[in-house]
């Protein structure tokens, strides 16, 4: 099996990101790959030979040679969550003039994109962005329609993929009730 780790290193000043990927069964050195002004908040292997890297301020697949398959820029946004859904990443993206919510499927191609109001997580479920905010969750499908919605007296802490989408407020677990609530 293969093994990939990322770790931080600072190069004349600035912070880069090397990725070792070592090949368990080998006596050979891993390999090493350097992304340059980059810090990375999340690796994911995406098939056995494929890891997303999600940086700061972009994505990159990076394959077991070494080599950049594909990249996202985040074009001056700084990834505040992301959700996984099989091969899908579903981003938030935020800068100080507000957030929008990003799928991209496993070539880090953008499949749907929404601009949303500050939100504190994302999470992602069969085509629908979740975004948990201060006093509700909405749900965005891929079309960028709002198809969900619901207020909270108390302050959503988390949305949690089990079985069902389960909301955590104050010492309560509950489940996400389908559908726009007024």
């Amino acid at each position: 099996g293969m093994l990939a780790v990322a770790c931080l290193v600072a190069r004349e000043g600035q912070l880069c990101t090397q990725i070792h990927f070592t090949d368990l069964g080998s006596s050979e050195d891993p390999l090493t790959v350097e992304i340059p002004g980059s810090t990375a908040l999340h690796l994911e292997w995406l098939t056995g030979s494929t890891v997303l890297a999600l940086f700061e301020n972009s994505a990159g697949v990076y394959n077991t040679q070494g080599e950049q398959v594909s990249f996202y820029d985040y074009q001056g946004y700084t990834l505040e969550d992301y959700a996984m859904d099989g091969k899908e990443t579903a981003l938030l993206l935020g800068t100080t003039a507000g957030s929008k919510a990003v799928v991209l499927d496993r070539y880090l191609t953008e499949k749907s994109s929404v601009t949303v109001e500050s939100a504190n997580q994302i999470a992602y479920a069969s085509g629908v962005v979740y975004l948990v905010r201060d006093e509700s969750i909405v749900g965005y499908n891929s079309q960028g329609d709002m198809v969900q919605k619901q207020n909270f007296e108390a302050v959503p802490r988390a949305l949690v993929r089990a079985r069902s989408l389960l909301v955590f407020t104050d010492g309560v677990a509950d489940k996400l009730k389908p559908g726009i609530q007024e």
